[in-house]
Parts: C-alpha cells; sequence; structure tokens
C-alpha cells in the first residue's frame, strides 16, 4: 500500500513538472516564433520536477528520469537554442 501511495505523489510531480514544461514551450512561442511578449521562464523548474517523479518511479520507469530536462525547453533546449543564437551572431560579425 505504501508503494501505492509513493507512485500517486511521483504522478503528480510529474504532472505539475509536465504544465510547467509546456507553459515554458508556450512562452518560446510566443516569444520567439510570434514575437510576442510575455512572461520569462521557469528555468529548470519543469526539468526538475520531472526528473525528481521520474526518479522516484519503480522500475523500469526510473531508468529515464533524465528526459524531464529534454522534456522541458527550460532546461538543455533552451541551452541549445541560446548558445545556436550566440554563435550566429558571433559568426555575423
Amino acid at each position: 500500500m505504501g508503494v501505492n501511495i509513493m507512485v500517486l505523489i511521483n504522478t503528480f510531480i510529474i504532472v505539475i513538472g509536465l504544465y510547467v514544461s509546456c507553459m515554458n514551450w508556450l512562452i518560446f512561442i510566443n516569444n520567439d516564433i510570434l514575437k510576442n511578449k510575455s512572461s520569462s521562464y521557469g528555468l529548470f523548474i519543469g526539468g526538475i520536477l520531472l526528473f525528481v517523479g521520474i526518479s522516484n518511479l519503480p522500475d523500469p520507469y526510473n531508468q529515464y528520469a533524465y528526459s524531464g530536462f529534454l522534456i522541458d525547453f527550460g532546461c538543455i533546449p533552451w541551452l541549445l537554442v541560446g548558445l545556436g543564437f550566440k554563435i550566429i551572431k558571433y559568426l555575423k560579425k
């Protein structure tokens, strides 16, 4: 019975992490693609919540805990896009 409660808690954490991740993607689309202005990114929050929630799940699900940092735009994708923009800006000079 204790395992079921932990799975429910971790599922709740994952749902919150997915919500934050979706909001980060929508903010990116709104700011950079549609060129509107909105609030800033919640950097790493969604990825950390996803990592914690997935890593505490029972085997074999917890083997992919790192995927939370790839799903959330405020983590690794944001760093890659930012680095890409810096490289392009440097090469244009």
